[in-house]
Order: structure tokens, then sequence, then C-alpha cells
């Protein structure tokens, strides 16, 4: 067996399960089957958007890469058109195992000024002990801000939500979000188990 494939299969072994996988489903807002091309945008409620849950009485706004600003293919525009007198209100829940490290990531960016802000959170849903928030008023319109917050798993289900702080309550074209993301982070233990490892197999290589 080669070097390269003990690596690999060493490494799949110190990362296995879900270590890198991203817990959020459908963080990128790729996976759009509702959505009708043609405006450049389409305006969502309840659970159209694949993975999210959009609160009652609240809209979001997903842009395609057509017309308006966007990261990464589908992105979301936090305004929800200002629906209902309202802005976006959007989360999922996920499982954790407690005690394990996670970090919630993601990439924004302002497209027009105004003095609403947006939060993405991750609250315990047993507890209600928010264990990771980023905050964020505009800034340097159409430049993409990368975020990451690191957090501790609780064991119970935790909820993943994406919502205008304070809120407008107007179409008000602020900010753009893509890639929501929550991975679990290796324990340095089984970084070290996979250093071990690779350092053996070297050692026996050039032997």
């Amino acid at each position: 067996m080669s070097l390269k494939l003990n690596i690999s299969l060493l490494a799949a072994a110190a990362l296995s399960g879900s270590a890198f996988s991203n817990l959020v489903v459908n963080g990128d807002f790729e996976n759009e089957p509702n959505y009708s091309f043609g405006s450049g945008y389409n305006l969502f409620f309840g659970t159209q958007i694949p993975g999210w849950t959009i609160a009652a009485g609240h809209g979001a706004t997903i842009h395609d890469t057509t017309t308006y600003p966007h990261i990464a293919g589908f992105s979301l525009n936090t305004d929800g058109e200002g629906y209902n007198g309202h802005n976006v209100d959007m989360s999922q829940n996920i499982a954790s195992v407690n005690g394990l490290g996670y970090e919630l990531s993601f990439d924004w960016e302002g497209w027009i000024g105004s003095q609403c802000g947006f939060e993405i959170s991750v609250t315990d849903t047993v507890t209600n002990s928010v264990l990771a928030s980023v905050t964020r008023s505009f800034s340097d319109s159409l430049v993409v801000h990368h975020e990451a917050a690191s957090f501790v798993g609780t064991g119970n289900a935790l909820n993943v939500r994406i919502f205008e702080n304070p809120e407008s309550t107007y179409n008000d074209n602020s900010f753009i979000i893509d890639d929501v993301a929550v991975n679990a982070v290796p324990e340095p233990a089984s970084m070290t188990a996979l250093a071990a490892g690779i350092a053996i197999l070297i050692k026996r290589r050039r032997k």
C-alpha cells in the first residue's frame, strides 16, 4: 500500500464522521426548487427555501446571479422585501455533541446603507442559551466579509437563525449573505494522533 494511501486512511480515521461536513442544510442557498427565473430575485415564505423555516409574517429574498448582488451563486438578501413591515427571520435546527467544539461561519456584503443590522446566532433549543452570535451593521458596499465564531456543543438541538437586528421594516437592500455553515472542529488529540501516524509512516518509508 502506498504512503499516500496510508496517509489518506489515517486522516479519514482521525477525522471520521462529520468532522468537517456542514451541519447547516442549504446554507449556500443553492438548492432552490421553488425559484422562478426572470426577475433576478424571488420572495419566499414558510418552508419554501429547503432546510430553512421562515418565521410567520416574514419573507426571505433570494437573488440569483443575473441582476442583483450575490456572493456565490444564489444568495440571501436579508430585507425580505420588507414584507408585512418585517425583514428576514429564518432558522433551522441542527444536532450537536456535548463538549465538542464547533465553528459558525458565513460570508456577507453590504449593498445599500441603512440603519438596520443583521445577526446570525446559534441557540440551544432546550436552555435558550445563545452559544454563538455575530452581529454586523452596514459597511463597505459590495465588499465580501468572512465571519467565524467558535462555540461548544451541548448535546441538545441547536437553532441557527438569520435575522435583521434591528429591523428596517422596509425593502432596505442592506445585506447579502451566503455560505452559512456550522462545522465540527477536530479535537487536538485527533490531530496529534494523525500527525504521529504520518510521522511513523514516513519513517518506515525511508527505511
